[in-house]
């Protein structure tokens, strides 16, 4: 029954997230990832292109109290974000993309098994 509260400063809830709903997201994204470095430009048409890099980073098995304990010990931060975009209708319209991030370097952290690998 518990969960993740943002509060504002009068103790007021701002965002929720239920352990049940970031349990379910964190093993369906989570239990086997691949992390890709890449740059990102825009070539000389306006094109935006992507250059995808080595090495990869695998992460192999994880589970959500390796999340809580990163998140506890401020490894893990919450990034509060909007997106803005015009709907099917044409009107401005706000989506909340409320996300949690942490460095890359230490995202072994959150794995039973994390490893660095060059892909030819």
């Amino acid at each position: 029954t518990g969960g993740l509260i943002l509060l504002d400063s009068e103790g007021n809830s701002a965002a929720a997230w239920t352990f049940a709903k970031l349990i379910e997201h964190w093993g369906r994204k989570h239990a086997h990832a691949v992390y890709v470095p890449y740059i990102r430009r825009k070539n000389s048409s306006g094109v935006i292109e992507y250059l995808y890099k080595n090495p990869v980073m695998l992460g192999e098995g994880s589970d959500f109290n390796k999340f809580l304990s990163a998140f506890y010990h401020g490894i893990i931060i919450y990034d509060p974000g909007s997106k803005l975009f015009i709907n099917d209708k044409g009107n401005y319209q706000t989506k909340a993309r409320n996300q949690f991030r942490m460095k890359i370097t230490e995202l072994n952290v959150l794995y039973n098994e994390f490893s660095i690998e060059t892909l030819s």
